[in-house]
């Protein structure tokens, strides 16, 4: 994946049809065609994941029950904060492909923060 910079955060916002929320996340512009590459790009489909961040991705979301993390380096430790900074859940599962255990979560957002040997990174989960 190429580096990404000059990101900005773009708020999308509207009335549910229906009672049908729609989450948008992890989305690229480009000036240029050839900034991007087929790893840059997700269609949304029943195949897509998600969540994905640097070389490590995470599936479904919004979820229930549970999520499955992949990464291409052993995540060596996982916290997850509430929107209100509080830490409710920290694992180290020194392992490539993992589940969380989400279901005991109230609902709403939370902040997945995925360390390995070398990276550090954050993505946003949210609970249904």
């Amino acid at each position: 994946m190429r580096q990404k910079n000059n990101i900005a955060q773009i708020i999308l916002s509207a009335a549910p049809a229906g009672g049908v929320s729609l989450y948008l996340d992890n989305m690229y512009f480009s000036k240029e065609a050839a900034d991007t590459t087929s790893e840059d790009t997700t269609s949304l489909g029943i195949n897509a994941k998600l969540g994905m961040t640097n070389d490590i991705n995470f599936y479904p979301n919004p979820s229930h029950d549970w999520i499955k993390i992949n990464s291409e380096q052993a995540v060596t430790r996982l916290l997850m904060y509430d929107v209100h900074g509080t830490l409710v859940k920290s694992l180290m599962p020194q392992s490539t492909s993992f589940d969380v255990k989400v279901i005991d979560l109230p609902v709403g957002s939370y902040l997945l923060r995925i360390e390995t040997e070398s990276t550090e990174t954050s993505a946003r989960f949210i609970r249904n």
